[in-house]
């Protein structure tokens, strides 16, 4: 049951990505909190040991390690969505590790996962032919779309880069990377069995299945298609980082000066093709850093901002998720100006300062020297175990990509690395514990704070998620032209979420719109505007766009020096956009125009 909930919930995250324009990443939030709750309840009716206590330190110690930037954060309730995904990992993690899943169990975890890529690759081959051309047309027809916008998405449609239900090809080409590994590793593991499994003749007879082998063969030159149609310099580095986890197993493994430039030549080919390809159809060489879409080039820049952040702010960082609002004051155009650091190890950086990354560091140094300790023929084991083999390099590639792109960002991404690493945790576990039981007043204390600790999470997934959910209501509900709905949908969605900036701004929004369809005078319009912004400032003090919406309201009603000042201020946080510069004083009736839009 636990791994059939883990699977559907990591598998909407891929089908349908919450980081876009669903909110499957709080099912999977609230699915990993609850399957952790089981666990731990079904563990601590046995006896609650100091190994899994030992586990449950050392999942805690990146998450402790998050709460001083936390506490001064710069955006507090970004920083606890962002906490509350970490929090999700971490149970997904303690959960998969501690449930010790047989063979049977981790090739149907690995050929859903596989099954679920395809779907989505399927999707993005049918969206390279017909989705694009569609999507083209309608935006152009799209009325209420600013036209810098769509220019932009257009230029992106045009450009025949896939995404699926991405937001990014470049997250669509880290799922390729990954799931490509695991295709390779499931058709050899049919073909060349190894390791002797439980439910050895039902494993086999799936595995040595005929319709299985030919899905399996079938997808590999999607998958490799469909990384190609991304054109994703994020793609090609994961890629040529599992082809070099293969060329180093092969490398330990036959010992051979033959075979190792046997290797060698096959990854320089295979990684240098796939360049050539990126290249030519990005319409510039990727070594030439001069080009304006170069993404070496952009995330350079991207990297030497989140460094800048964290020399202003080294000790607790911005806060957890808060790099993109704070990223405006560091760049010197809006082109480069990003939501993420494209380098997940910098992001932190910036984001939660030498306490987040140590924490983090520390938590990795010990689980790579326990893992050594135990587990000392790991090497002969991979080189012989194809699906083994097609783990690491499934998160060999998660890896690497997370260097140059945002993968543990995405709860899409993030979680199938993360569930990726339980299996491979899993895979090779003595068959019980070394049992040492905790005193009473020790148990009696851990199930309080891990029962205080999960019920925390479940009530803030549930809040959360409640509250997106009463402002996609709302948002429908002005689309159709009922305010009054609109309005009470994002009252609610207000009050379960009260830091949110952006929704106290939408709700003062609408609430301006009721009174201007009851016809009252512009001055009570713009005053509720007022409060509105004063409001959201408050929540969200590095916003540039609050501070510009509300000197434009200030000047509508008339206060010329808190107009100039709340421009500066927007000047100051966003000095190259160049929508800020140009504004002039006007006439009376013209402002107040502007503000009302």
């Amino acid at each position: 049951m636990v791994l059939a909930v883990l699977l559907v919930a990591t598998a909407l995250n891929l089908l349908y990505p919450g980081e876009v324009f669903f909110q499957s990443r709080y099912l999977f939030v609230l699915s990993s909190v609850a399957t952790c709750a089981i666990v731990l309840y079904r563990d601590a009716r046995k006896g609650i040991s100091t190994v899994m206590l030992r586990q449950l330190g050392l999942l805690s110690l990146p998450l402790a390690s998050m709460v001083p930037s936390l506490i001064w954060t710069t955006n507090r309730d970004r920083s606890q969505e962002v906490l509350l995904l970490f929090f999700a990992y971490s149970c997904l993690l303690f959960t998969i590790r501690r449930c010790r899943f047989n063979s049977m169990q981790i090739l149907v975890s690995a050929a859903a996962l596989v099954a679920t890529g395809m779907l989505v690759e399927g999707h993005a081959i049918y969206q390279h032919f017909v989705g694009l051309d569609a999507l083209g047309a309608e935006l152009r027809k799209h009325p209420a779309m600013s036209a810098d916008f769509r220019e932009a998405l257009l230029a992106r449609v045009e450009s025949g880069r896939i995404f699926a239900n991405f937001a990014l090809p470049n997250t669509l080409a880290g799922l390729v990377t990954m799931v490509l590994p695991l295709q390779v590793g499931l058709l050899a593991a049919g073909f060349f069995p190894s390791r002797p499994p439980q439910g050895t003749r039902c494993l086999i007879s799936v595995l040595t299945n005929g319709w299985f082998r030919l899905a399996l063969i079938a997808g590999i030159p999607l998958s490799l298609w469909v990384l190609m149609v991304t054109q994703s310099f994020g793609g090609w580095v994961g890629f040529s980082t599992s082809l070099a986890t293969v060329v180093f197993v092969g490398w330990s493994k036959t010992r051979r000066g033959t075979h190792r430039i046997l290797w060698g030549c096959i990854l320089l080919a295979l990684a240098g093709t796939s360049l050539v390809w990126v290249s030519q159809k990005r319409g510039f060489h990727l070594w030439n850093l001069n080009a304006s879409e170069n993404p070496i080039a952009l995330r350079a820049i991207s990297h030497r901002t989140a460094l800048a952040m964290f020399r202003d702010f080294p000790v607790v960082g911005v806060g957890p998720g808060n790099y993109g609002t704070m990223n405006a004051r560091y760049q010197t155009s809006p082109r480069f100006v990003t939501q993420f650091a494209h380098n997940t190890p910098l992001q932190l950086l910036a984001e939660g300062g030498l306490v987040l990354w140590t924490g983090f560091s520390l938590a990795v140094w010990i689980t790579l020297r326990r893992k050594q300790t135990r587990h000392t023929h790991w090497r002969q084991t991979i080189a012989g175990d194809p699906l083994y083999l097609g783990m690491w390099e499934a998160l060999a590639a998660w890896l690497a990509h997370n260097a140059v792109d945002i993968d543990l960002y995405f709860p899409s991404l993030g979680a199938l690395g993360f569930f990726l690493t339980g299996l491979v945790s899993n895979y090779f576990q003595a068959e019980a514990d070394e049992r040492h039981e905790v005193a009473p007043w020790q148990a009696k204390t851990a199930a309080a704070v891990a029962t205080i600790v999960l019920g925390a999470a479940l009530i803030t997934g549930v809040r959360f998620q409640l509250s997106h959910s009463f402002f996609d209501l709302a948002r429908a509900a002005a689309a159709s032209g009922s305010a009054a709905d609109a309005s009470w949908y994002a009252r609610w969605g207000v009050k379960l979420q009260p830091g949110n900036a952006a929704g106290v701004v939408f709700l003062g929004k609408l609430e301006a719109q009721q009174l201007k369809q009851s016809g009252q005078p512009a001055v009570l319009l713009l005053e509720k505007l007022r409060q509105s912004l004063c409001q959201a400032v408050d929540l969200d003090p590095h916003n540039a766009e609050f501070h510009f919406e509300l000197s434009r309201v200030y000047r509508g009603l008339g206060h010329e020096d808190l107009s100039q000042g709340s421009l500066a201020r927007a000047v100051a946080l966003f000095p190259s956009e160049a929508r800020y510069r140009l504004v002039r004083p006007a006439d009376s009736e013209r402002t107040n125009t502007e503000a009302l839009r």
